[in-house]
């Protein structure tokens, strides 16, 4: 028989029942892997798969190529509903003018601010307002109003911009930014005109899978990244970098002080490095900006199994949050 001879019927069957048993003995394996990997999630690709449902459920990509929160969005986090207003962020309605009987505290920060992953109730924006309100401050207004102005991702750039465009026109009585480590280690990569590293991602098409993942989270673990925290554990910089970084926070909190005039500021320091320094540059300059900076450090050897919100997600829960809550509380009552 010629190699052009077309097979009879019994050969053809035959040759369709080998492909077929050679198929499924390859894919026999990796549908008892991705079942195992689904049913045991050994690296967590569950939590991964759940944070990017929310950020596309949540977040928009603005006109100028930045990003924003979309307003009036709903999405679901680790069991937690976070509802976006109408103002576009995660935060009730803000009345303009305030109220004669509101004290009016504004939160300007990122996703720690904004509550990731943990109930609007359990945010320490949330916390604060009602501690306050519970005792109230002596200011003698009627009640504490507590805006959550926050946006996942957002870093210094962001927060100065948004000071600038609404900070004064929600007539805040006090500003209280929060300070973390991706602040500290985008103004490194900003400075060094180093653009964000894009993680490794396999196409779309093959993203669906769980084993897909792992090779992806593989490729993340092993790969020539560097790995640094952008939470609240403690972070290693050397002295140089530090001090620029330093100068530059120092910089941007001066100019926001400067826009909110005799309106009082501070700053929840969270950053701390390896060795257990602070950035001097910003504990120096709060006095000579006019600004307040305060230790909201969270750093400790156990943090991940005490304050994470989630297995992979360094992102502090409702514990870490009362944490945050108490130590703006003690301040503003001190005042």
């Amino acid at each position: 028989m010629s190699v052009t001879e077309p097979l009879d019927p019994p050969r053809r069957r035959a040759l369709r029942r080998r492909l077929a048993v050679v198929a499924i003995g390859l894919a026999l394996p990796v549908v008892l892997v991705e079942l195992g990997l689904r049913l045991f999630d050994p690296m967590v690709t569950a939590e991964a798969i759940e944070r990017e449902r929310f950020s596309s459920d949540v977040l928009i990509a603005t006109p100028d190529g930045d990003f924003a929160l979309r307003p009036g969005a709903r999405g679901s986090l680790f069991g937690t509903e976070a509802v976006i207003g109408a103002h576009g962020f995660r935060s009730p309605p803000v009345a303009t003018p305030r109220p004669d009987d509101v004290y009016r505290v504004l939160i300007v920060g990122d996703s720690v601010a904004f509550g990731w992953g943990v109930a609007e109730a359990d945010a320490f924006p949330r916390v604060m307002e009602r501690e306050l309100n519970a005792a109230p401050l002596r200011s003698g207004k009627r009640r504490v109003e507590v805006i959550a102005a926050a946006v996942p991702g957002w870093g210094m750039p962001h927060y100065l911009r948004f000071v600038e465009a609404q900070g004064r026109a929600w007539q805040p009585d006090v500003v209280i930014v929060t300070l973390i480590n991706n602040d500290l280690t985008d103004l490194i990569d900003a400075q060094d005109q180093r653009p964000r590293e894009k993680p490794f991602l396999l196409p779309a098409w093959l993203r669906w899978t769980y084993l897909s993942r792992v090779v992806e989270q593989t490729v993340a673990r092993f790969g020539d990244r560097a790995v640094r925290s952008d939470f609240f554990v403690a972070i290693e910089l050397d002295p140089e970098r530090r001090r620029i970084a330093g100068a530059l926070i120092c910089q941007g909190f001066t100019r926001m002080k400067e826009l909110l005039g005799e309106v009082p500021l501070c700053v929840m320091d969270t950053i701390v490095g390896h060795d257990g320094e602070r950035l001097d540059d910003v504990v120096a300059c709060a006095a000579q900006g006019g600004f307040t900076r305060i230790d909201a450090s969270l750093a400790r050897p156990d943090y991940k199994a005490v304050y994470a919100v989630g297995r992979t997600d360094d992102h502090p829960n409702a514990a870490g949050h009362k944490e945050l809550a108490r130590i703006a509380v003690e301040w503003l009552r001190a005042r």
